[in-house]
């Protein structure tokens, strides 16, 4: 049976828009967004949804965000902060970078393909 791998690529989403959300939620410092973590963390999580949905249409694209998810990791601890926001991008970037790395079964030629194109 082929099953194609769209669901990763819809959780490559939610996980950049859980980030994102995050980013603001888990910022330490009474609410007060300035560090470089949270700048770090809302901007990886808008280059994965951008990747994410882009994805959808060219499934490809969904190596940048094996990119993303590392630069989250190495990243975290090159801007370190204290709380939970650490653990979060840490947990997050491994989560992403996998998602990323499951390959198709099928070759899937994207919504922009010639196959969809009416001739007139």
């Amino acid at each position: 049976m082929r099953v194609s791998r769209v669901w990763t690529r819809v959780a490559m989403v939610l996980v950049g828009a859980w980030l994102f959300v995050a980013a603001f939620v888990m910022e330490p410092g009474g609410g007060t967004p300035t560090s470089q973590q949270f700048t770090n963390t809302w901007l990886s999580a808008a280059f994965a949804v951008f990747f994410g949905l882009l994805s959808l249409a060219v499934p490809r694209a969904r190596l940048f965000n094996v990119a993303v998810g590392v630069w989250l990791v190495v990243s975290t601890f090159a801007f370190p902060t204290p709380g939970e926001l650490i653990w979060n991008n840490v947990i997050c970037g491994v989560l992403l970078a996998a998602l990323a790395l499951v390959r198709e079964r099928e070759w899937h030629p994207g919504p922009f393909a010639h196959r969809h194109r009416v001739r007139a």
